[in-house]
């Protein structure tokens, strides 16, 4: 314990403390310490309290010649100073003061809880470092390299409202700061605005609250895992909002500019209809493992001219996905299925639809779609339009009822078969077509078409041996000719 003036300096040598864990000091004095090396053992914590200062009493204290133990540091009602050294130190500023942190080396946290000014300042240094926000400061706070330097972390506790600006000098060129109020409850409130950064990137989880939160200039990433009423706002940068729970038609998330993506693990429940606000701007769906999906897009979902994938390509033979997306008129859509019995629809404009595993429903409706079926026996409609019907290999065609169906053939459309490499010779070989005529059986890989008074089939030989590998099933009877084909 200390008591006294110590305002001018007192130094620790490594004979001073030994098999000592803690260090406090008496009111009504200034206070200037710096410790040795060996101050703090290995591995060990050495605690300064100076909680009992009041203002305008303050510590100084300097650990920075600290190798390999740690401090915790409780500081008063004055501005105090405190360094770490290389091990995990901990600040606790919650009694007031202007006061100044810096951290150093190791993982460093410093709570302000709601005693936190913008005359407080923290360095974390090295490591990744925390800040530990506990306050109502739904009036605005303004942050900017003058608070906060190499701070990796910025929780926000429960219990308040936040209202938050950054400083494009904030984060570090290339580096990343996340805000997180994860913990908050419903009427607690997340406004973030860090529209100002150009350099840095941010990870921003939002609570239960209707929080805002908008990204900066970099490539961001927002968390939607709780409930309210959110609207998120990439800007900049390849943004990407990863929603978990808690996400609803009412939700808005918007990509700004760049490539943005929705990472989508959400329980959506029955079919889920997207509002007109609740995705713009976004060129990309991820969907998740874990459970099925039935979604059904707005018509100002995907702006004029541009195009959003929907990929399920990860979901297994238990994960649906139906999507409908008739109601686009003037953007495009990429769809992609996974293994399960999928349907997937487009909209007006030029769509492409992605079948992969299952027998899936590919239903393109107007423009110039492609259809890939994939594995399985797929239900294939281009809708109006002159479409392309791709087949990319033998295993995606079965025979009988097993193959694939075209249940809307018009004329213009193609039948595209050029990704099949022929196994005649070396090199990517193309069929010959033969019309009505039987396979020749003379070592050339053909592709012949008949009817049956109902229906129209294609079969192909792949080898030449005359004998058929595979068949794609067309509703009504067309005369198809070479020119329905690409070969």
């Amino acid at each position: 314990v200390l008591n006294g003036d110590y305002s001018g300096g007192i130094t620790f040598d490594m004979f001073t403390l030994n098999s000592i864990e803690a260090l406090s000091t008496y009111d009504g004095h200034n206070y200037n310490i710096t410790t040795h090396e060996a101050t703090v053992g290995p591995g060990k914590t050495f605690t300064v309290s100076a909680g009992y200062l009041s203002a305008p009493y303050h510590i100084t204290f300097d650990g920075s010649a600290e190798t390999d133990g740690a401090f915790n540091f409780y500081g008063g009602g004055g501005g105090d100073n405190f360094t770490g050294g290389a091990g995990n130190d901990y600040f606790d500023a919650h009694n007031g003061g202007d006061d100044r942190f810096y951290g150093g080396a190791g993982d460093d946290a410093v709570s302000f809880f709601d005693a936190y000014t913008t005359s407080d300042f923290a360095d974390g240094g090295d490591g990744s470092d925390s800040v530990y926000l506990y306050g109502d400061f739904a009036g605005g706070l303004d942050l900017g390299a003058a608070q906060f330097r190499n701070i990796e972390s910025i929780t926000l506790g429960p219990g308040f409202s936040y209202n938050v600006t950054t400083r494009n000098n904030l984060v570090a060129s290339g580096a990343t700061l996340a805000f997180d109020t994860y913990y908050s409850a419903a009427g607690e409130n997340f406004v973030f605005d860090g529209s100002a950064e150009t350099d840095g990137h941010f990870n921003l989880t939002g609570g239960d609250g209707d929080d805002s939160l908008t990204g900066g200039a970099q490539s961001d990433k927002l968390f939607l895992n709780r409930g309210g009423i959110d609207a998120m706002f990439g800007g900049g940068g390849d943004d990407q909002f990863f929603v978990s729970s808690g996400f609803t038609a009412a939700d808005s998330l918007e990509g700004g500019t760049g490539f943005d993506a929705i990472k989508l693990s959400a329980d959506l429940g029955g079919p889920f209809k997207l509002a007109a606000n609740t995705i713009q701007n976004i060129e990309q769906i991820n969907l998740y493992t874990g459970r099925s999906y039935n979604i059904i897009s707005d018509d100002a979902n995907v702006a004029a001219g541009r195009n959003l994938t929907v990929d399920g390509h990860f979901l297994g033979a238990a994960e649906m996905v139906k999507f409908n997306g008739s109601a686009e008129t003037d953007g495009r859509f990429t769809l992609i299925s996974g293994a399960a019995d999928d349907k997937l629809i487009g909209g007006d404009k030029n769509d492409t639809l992605k079948g992969n595993d299952g027998d899936d429903l590919l239903q393109g409706n107007d423009g110039r779609d492609t259809l890939v079926g994939g594995h399985g026996s797929d239900d294939m409609y281009g809708g109006a339009g002159n479409d392309f019907f791709v087949f990319t290999s033998v295993a995606d065609m079965g025979m009988g009822a097993a193959s694939d169906t075209i249940h809307d053939w018009n004329a213009g459309d193609l039948i595209d078969l050029s990704p099949i490499d022929t196994s005649i010779m070396a090199g990517d070989q193309a069929f010959t077509f033969v019309g009505g005529n039987a396979f020749s059986a003379s070592g050339v890989a053909e592709v012949r078409v008949f009817d049956n008074g109902t229906a129209t089939f294609v079969r192909g030989d792949i080898n030449g041996d005359g004998t058929t590998d595979f068949q794609i099933k067309l509703d009504g009877v067309h005369a198809l000719t070479a020119a329905d084909f690409l070969l």
